[in-house]
């Protein structure tokens, strides 16, 4: 591979490299990683993949939060031309390190990174399955990932795939997201920018509206619940949108009952609106809405996929086993039904939160595995077993 003709003689730095959606998990962690703090030891910027010209929402919130950011403007099979174009902003740069997260900026991101002769890591959020052609891009990205200098994990469960998939165990780390809260809105101020009555009862859900977020699993549990009044806010985009529509009906949903707000960039911030927050996912990593939620005590109901009962269990929140929808319909109704129960658990999660998953914390770990592959540090803390 062609190495950089200039050694890098500047401050730790990484450049993050995304294609970012709307919104999303992914897009949360880039911005918590990168944005300045007094306490991180890297410089970091980010390149975003995007579809067309112009600003997007990622975009903006990078900016307003102070994050050098470029975009590459991205399109139908133009791996090739992106791939340069990230090459050519990384020999402009010189980055200590280069960070990728998510399939397509690590199909991207990796021969720009190697002709270079830098060092690349990337992040396993967590699979999204969908149809054949999805599944077929996560399987190319696990067997590229194993030509990677390290991959961070957000779940065991993730590490174990990778593994499976040919990686090399001392080349993944296991290292769970963290948060830096941000402000919240109060609860009548949430729910006057949301249209939502003092004494309505609402469960949130937010994510993409696509088949592995499960928003289909929410409104069956939500048809069997006693609670016949409880309203369901929707914030997110994606496929599944007409057919939560269908099936509500489908399912006796009284209108009214069912609101699909759309994306919101400051959805974190509305938290405060809810009475709890419904996490219906079929498959996960760590979803940073978890720890959204927690960071603003409200109550989860979740299945138990992913990292999620590794984060909270019975006494911070309630888990049930995946897919059961009869006991996701149980514990909506005792979230929503029994306040002070509800509170109790919210502030245990809270404390969780505060203690083990503080964004100060996880961005030492993901900063030492950065010292690993730069050759100046040795086993990051918190590191999976080798």
């Amino acid at each position: 591979m062609e190495a950089l003709i200039e050694p890098n003689d500047s401050p730790l730095s990484v450049t993050h490299i995304v294609a970012p959606g709307p919104f999303g998990g992914a897009e949360s962690v880039v911005l918590g990683l990168a944005a300045p703090s007094d306490s991180a030891r890297y410089t970091a910027r980010v390149i975003a993949i995007t579809l067309g010209p112009g600003s997007t929402p990622f975009v903006e919130q990078a900016v307003d939060r102070g994050i050098p950011v470029e975009t590459v403007q991205g399109g139908r099979r133009r791996y090739l031309a992106e791939a340069r174009a990230i090459e050519a902003h990384l020999r402009r740069t010189r980055p200590s390190v280069v960070h990728a997260h998510v399939y397509y900026a690590d199909i991207v991101a990796y021969p720009a990174a190697r002709r270079c002769g830098l060092p690349i890591v990337s992040t396993m959020h967590g699979n999204t399955g969908g149809d054949l052609r999805n599944r077929f891009y996560e399987w190319c990205d696990r067997k590229l990932l194993a030509r990677f200098n390290a991959v961070i994990c957000v779940a065991p469960q993730g590490r174990e795939a990778l593994i499976r998939a040919g990686c090399r165990p001392e080349r993944l780390f296991l290292v769970p997201n963290g948060l830096s809260p941000s402000p919240l809105l109060t609860r009548s101020e949430a729910r006057a920018r949301l249209g939502l009555a003092p004494s309505d009862r609402v469960i949130a859900w937010v994510g993409r509206l696509s088949p592995e977020k499960g928003p289909d699993l929410l409104i069956a549990a939500v048809a069997r619940m006693q609670e016949t009044n409880a309203i369901v806010v929707l914030l997110g985009e994606g496929p599944e949108a007409s057919r939560i529509v269908s099936a509500a009906t489908a399912n006796g949903l009284s209108q009214g009952s069912l609101r699909l707000l759309g994306r919101l960039p400051d959805a974190a911030s509305l938290l405060p609106a809810f009475d709890a927050l419904a996490i219906s996912s079929r498959t996960e990593g760590l979803p940073m809405v978890l720890l959204e939620a927690m960071a603003a005590r409200l109550p989860v109901v979740a299945f138990g996929v992913g990292a999620v009962g590794d984060v909270v269990d019975q006494a911070s929140a309630w888990v049930v086993p995946p897919g059961d929808v009869a006991a996701f319909a149980a514990a909506l109704d005792q979230a929503l039904s029994d306040p002070a129960e509800a509170r109790r658990r919210a502030t245990a999660a809270a404390e969780i939160l505060q203690s083990r998953y503080s964004s100060r914390a996880w961005r030492a770990k993901v900063e030492a595995v950065y010292d690993l592959v730069c050759g100046s540090g040795a086993n990051p803390p918190g590191a999976a077993p080798r």
